[in-house]
């Protein structure tokens, strides 16, 4: 039998294995959480970009409108007309397009409702991180300043 061997003995090895590891196991559990809310949050906010460019163009598209046209639950395709012509906004699947031109996507709805030369404009977003859907509802209102109460804007 040798004596003052230096070294360390399979349970110790073990001992600090097993420590080792329940360390590591609590880091990526803190890290892969927060990692999670920094993704939820990025995807919270490009929804809010997209909900900001349904809105810019509302506001430019009715800033210069004298007349929409709509279905009556507040749907879309939209008309703006002006003097100039008009101009049709639609939705197609979860996008909304002027044209050819996409304006933002992952709309799930979109609902218009006309009080005057007022448009109350809400839109619902939806887009999934990893597994769970973000959703993001925001409400805003456009003022036509040209609206003229009766004017025609054919279909």
């Amino acid at each position: 039998m040798i004596k003052n061997e230096k070294g360390i003995t399979l349970v110790e090895l073990l001992a600090a294995l097993a420590l080792t590891s329940i360390v590591i196991m609590l880091v990526s559990q803190f890290f892969f959480v927060h990692l999670d809310s920094m993704n939820h949050q990025q995807v919270r906010a490009d929804l809010q970009r997209e909900a900001s460019n349904v809105f810019q163009k509302f506001q430019q598209l009715g800033y210069n409108a004298q007349n929409i046209v709509f279905e009556e639950d507040g749907s879309l395709p939209i008309k703006f007309c002006n003097s100039s012509g008009s101009t049709m906004l639609n939705l197609s699947e979860t996008e909304l397009v002027q044209g050819t031109t996409i304006i933002a996507r992952s709309i799930e709805s979109l609902t218009v409702k006309q009080s005057g030369a007022l448009l109350e404009v809400t839109v619902e977003l939806e887009r999934y991180n990893r597994k769970f859907p973000v959703n993001y509802t925001e409400t805003t209102t456009v003022r036509m300043r040209n609206y003229e109460e009766g004017s025609v804007c054919k279909r």
